[in-house]
């Protein structure tokens, strides 16, 4: 191949080469503008104030971001916006993009639609301190429908239709229809006062009303005092912190005296942690308050109108929200339980082995030594306390403990409560009911009696129906004796069982030993004074140098005829294995 040759096939590879690399950048391009942003290099975040031109609506308006991160309407009015429909806005303008309209294409704007455009946009931004803006316009949708010519920065754009519908929005969408923005989570006080009528005009039934919030826990502490109900409180605090409105009726022409709201018929106060205090009032218009209700938050946005339900509910009366349920405790934080009614006291405290029970009859203070409890009876009676529900509180209703109070309180971790079942009461139709006052407070409420039942337990109730644990290798001698014979049993070093100087196994203390050792009762019997038991068995467990247990099995009178009882440190029970009694007599009949 000679120099010639060489020198041209090197002159077509060069040409080539250009052309190949002319058309990659013409390739690039053409993909660049087809992703192009409507507003370049911006982030959302960074953005502080949007500016929405509607041209055929004629309207005009500039949000600016708060303190808060929220929307406030600063053209043509000053209120507070809508956050969700702003934040939208700004989050679809920056992530739009969209193709470069051809420039032969892009010559006639007005069948665009953009001289004039339809809708323009201004997003501003702020980053260091550094302050800018950029502009979109938008015009016509393009001939698919899908997409809407949009022009920023000198260039021409299609772009999906999607910001189209948000930036038709109209003032009254995105103005703020709540009357705060407050986390009602927030708010630890309430206080409400003046009166509204139940019907038409005229004075009303006291609306007062305060309360703060400790720990958690709603309290009333005007006009009466008194733990509320949560549900109610949180529903409450809730549509009063972002009530919402429908309709303005004075942007701040008229007086408030002129539209019934100064002095108010009704002012509610929440107070937060984190905000300025929400105080909105309402009225009715007219110089005998006999027009609609109104409403404002002083200091903060315009008049609105309120339909008479929404005040009634507003102004609910304070026995609305009192809590009618008795414990709302935890169940496994709970740590003690006291009781105190006509049948004595009884402290239950619950320990890492179970519930220990201490009891003081009727009239004494003198409390016995901690002894099991049952777990059932315990468990029973918080159980009733937890689903009783009072009927209703009543203002006006004197507080009376009566001459037989029942007294209850439970301790937790989580904290505590009580309160004390007082006198009955007889309305005009015959019903009967209790009075209730909780521990520390004055509401006092109406209940079913039929709680009384379970309260007033006998002591024993409580008292655990396991009489006895015994580790037989832990004995060294058992011993009976009745009323004309005795017998008396030894363990020998092998672990059996003989009458005491004999040698031989003692076969007849199998029938009794496990039952000797677990002694158990079916019931305890109530009282302090007991008839003697009939034909009575003494039985004596004893360790080596020690007595481990003395009670006596007899025969005693019940309510459904004889049965056996048993005597066991002081308490007298009916024994759960009847047929105990039968057998130890034969051992002690024997020869």
């Amino acid at each position: 191949m000679n120099a010639r040759t060489l020198f041209v096939l090197a002159l077509v590879v060069g040409v080539l080469a250009f052309l190949a690399l002319r058309q990659s950048d013409k390739d690039a391009t053409q993909l660049a503008d087809r992703d192009v942003p409507v507003f370049e290099g911006l982030d959302e975040n960074q953005v502080v104030a949007v500016r929405i031109e509607n041209v055929p609506r004629d309207l005009n308006m500039r949000f600016e971001r708060d303190g808060r991160g929220g929307w406030q309407l600063t053209d043509p009015l000053a209120a507070r916006a809508e956050r969700a429909p702003l934040d939208l806005i700004v989050k679809a303008a920056v992530a739009r993009r969209g193709a470069v309209v051809p420039e032969e294409e892009a010559r006639d704007l007005t069948k665009l639609g953009l001289d004039p455009p339809r809708f323009v946009l201004d997003l501003e931004s702020d980053v260091g301190g550094q302050r800018s803006r950029q502009r979109a316009e938008f015009g016509a949708a393009d001939l698919d429908g899908l997409r809407i010519f949009v022009r920023t920065r000198g260039r021409i754009l299609r772009v999906l239709r999607d910001l189209e519908p948000l930036l038709d929005l109209q003032l009254h969408e995105l103005r703020s229809s709540s009357v705060s923005d407050v986390d009602p989570r927030d708010v630890v006080e309430f206080h409400r006062s003046g009166s509204v009528p139940i019907l038409g005009a005229g004075p009303g039934l006291d609306a007062t009303l305060d309360a703060v919030a400790e720990g958690g826990v709603w309290r009333a502490t005007a006009p009466v005092t008194g733990q509320l109900d949560p549900a109610v409180m949180a529903i409450y605090v809730q549509s009063t912190a972002v009530y919402r409105f429908e309709k303005v009726f004075d942007e701040g022409q008229r007086s408030l005296a002129s539209m019934g709201l100064d002095p108010p018929e009704l002012a509610i106060r929440l107070e937060s942690i984190r905000d300025e205090p929400i105080v909105l009032v309402f009225g009715r218009t007219g110089t005998q308050r006999q027009g609609g209700w109104l409403g404002t938050r002083l200091g903060h946005g315009p008049v609105w109108e309120i339909s008479g339900d929404d005040v009634r509910r507003l102004a609910a009366p304070i026995e609305d929200f009192l809590d009618h349920k008795l414990v709302r405790l935890r169940r496994s934080a709970m740590r003690r339980v006291e009781l105190s009614t006509p049948a004595g006291e009884v402290r239950l405290v619950r320990g890492p082995k179970g519930w220990t029970s201490e009891t003081a009859r009727a009239g004494s203070s003198v409390f016995g030594r901690p002894a099991a409890a049952e777990t059932g009876a315990v468990e029973d009676v918080i159980g009733q306390l937890e689903r009783y529900e009072l009927a209703e509180f009543r203002r006006s209703l004197e507080w009376d403990a009566g001459p037989a109070p029942h007294r209850w309180r439970i301790e937790a971790e989580d904290g505590e409560t009580g309160g004390t079942f007082g006198a009955p009461y007889t309305d005009a139709a015959g019903s009967t009911a209790v009075r209730f006052q909780r521990a520390g407070e004055t509401a006092v409420a109406l209940g079913s009696p039929d709680i009384l039942t379970h309260l007033a337990q006998p002591l024993e109730r409580f008292l655990s129906l396991r009489l006895l644990d015994t580790v037989e290798a832990d004995l060294g001698s058992i011993a009976f004796s009745g009323e004309s014979s005795e017998r008396r049993y030894v363990r020998t070093p092998n672990g059996q069982w003989v009458v005491e100087g004999g040698d031989v196994e003692a076969r007849e203390l199998r029938t009794v030993l496990d039952a000797l050792m677990f002694l158990k009762a079916r019931e305890h019997v109530p009282g302090d004074a007991h008839a003697p038991l009939r034909a009575p068995i003494t039985v004596v467990l004893s360790a080596p140098g020690s007595v481990r247990a003395t009670f006596t099995i007899g025969l005693a009178d019940g309510p459904d005829g004889e049965r056996v009882e048993i005597e066991l440190e002081g308490r007298r029970s009916v024994l759960a294995d009847a047929k105990l009694y039968a057998r130890l007599s034969a051992i002690l009949a024997a020869r």
